[in-house]
């Protein structure tokens, strides 16, 4: 532990600092003279990465190998150099909101391409569920294309997305995914909006039975019934509450798809994309960001189903991917383990 003390008005204060086998906590601690210099204050502000002496690609792996269900991962070059961590590189797990970059990449190439232009204003007519604020909006809102991306990536803003596969088309996106070179886009399609996914996950067995017999064009009346169904968001909740439920029923991609996601991305999509990407990095203190001149992220989940995905780019000017799959339709699955292991990648040399 490492406190440093200044002066304070009303209360004796420090910083706190602990250090933990593969982290600095920071935060404050105050006492109160006039409670018997009891402790009126502790509070923890940040938890950053540092690197492990020690710590190797090899140890890591067999972390990633020891949690229960299925896990794929890649961390290495972009240009199809030997990857640093490869597990199941071409198997497809669930991605969560992680599906949201192949949205994103449809757009930004269509803007480059000069189809359409980041400040483009739509009227809101989409409406989903929590995570974001877009869903409390007033309908016909008027909103820029570039509002709804960084929404959409930077807080999983589910309305914002359903707004852009609304504007964009279900097919555009579920070519951008053939162009790109996913291995199985047909794994993708129909391909849902937000709002669809958590309407489906209200339903029943039977229900669900039926939906995943054909596409939805085999399956007219409940095609018909996904559109129409307003569940409420205690509805909603009530279906993730028992743990995970038909992950099968998600969007799909495997480590390789997600590497050729990005590869296209750098030579397709105009270059605002990666700053969209860039607004929220999600990684862990200054030891992990001066390692990287750029880092971009979307993450995704479900109860059952986890998937970490950054782009980086090292200080020689070389792109990385780094992506951590985490699928148990038996359990949820622990956030905190899993981004524990991708900031400790995240420090390893490459």
């Amino acid at each position: 532990m490492r406190f440093r003390c200044w002066p304070h008005a009303k209360a004796p204060r420090a910083a706190l600092e602990i250090r933990f086998e593969r982290g600095l906590a920071k935060g404050g601690i105050a006492i109160s003279p006039s409670e018997d210099n009891r402790i009126n204050e502790l509070r923890f502000t940040s938890i950053d990465a540092v690197a492990v002496e020690g710590d190797t690609a090899e140890k890591i792996v067999a972390d990633l190998a020891a949690l229960p269900g299925t896990v794929n991962a890649r961390f290495g070059p972009l240009d199809g150099g030997a990857p640093v961590i490869s597990i199941n590189g071409d198997k497809p797990l669930a991605l969560g909101s992680t599906f949201k970059l192949y949205v994103l990449a449809a757009l930004a190439e269509d803007v480059k391409a000069g189809r359409r232009k980041w400040s483009d204003v739509v009227r809101l007519t989409e409406k989903s569920y929590p995570s974001g604020q877009m869903q409390d909006w007033p309908e016909g809102s008027a909103v820029t294309l570039h509002t709804l991306a960084s929404l959409m990536i930077s807080i999983s803003d589910n309305t914002a997305t359903d707004q852009l596969i609304a504007v964009l088309g279900r097919q555009r996106i579920l070519k951008l995914m053939k162009d790109s070179g996913h291995s199985d886009p047909a794994a993708n399609d129909p391909f849902l909006n937000t709002r669809e996914l958590f309407v489906l996950k209200t339903w029943d067995r039977e229900a669900l039975d039926e939906w995943r017999k054909g596409s939805s064009a085999d399956n007219v009346a409940l095609d018909a019934l996904l559109a129409s169904a307003n569940p409420s968001l205690d509805e909603v909740n009530a279906a993730f509450a028992q743990g995970p439920k038909a992950i099968d029923i998600e969007w799909f991609a495997s480590p390789a798809d997600l590497a050729g996601l990005f590869a296209h991305m750098r030579r397709k999509a105009d270059p605002e994309a990666f700053r969209i990407m860039a607004i929220n990095p999600s990684t862990s203190g200054d030891a992990v960001r001066s390692r990287w001149d750029y880092i971009g992220f979307k993450g995704g989940s479900e109860p059952g189903v986890l998937n970490y995905t950054w782009l980086l780019t090292d200080k020689a000017g070389r792109d990385l991917v780094l992506t951590l799959g985490w699928n148990n339709p038996a359990a949820v699955v622990d956030e905190g383990r899993l981004n524990a292991i991708a900031q400790r990648i995240l420090l390893l040399p490459h």
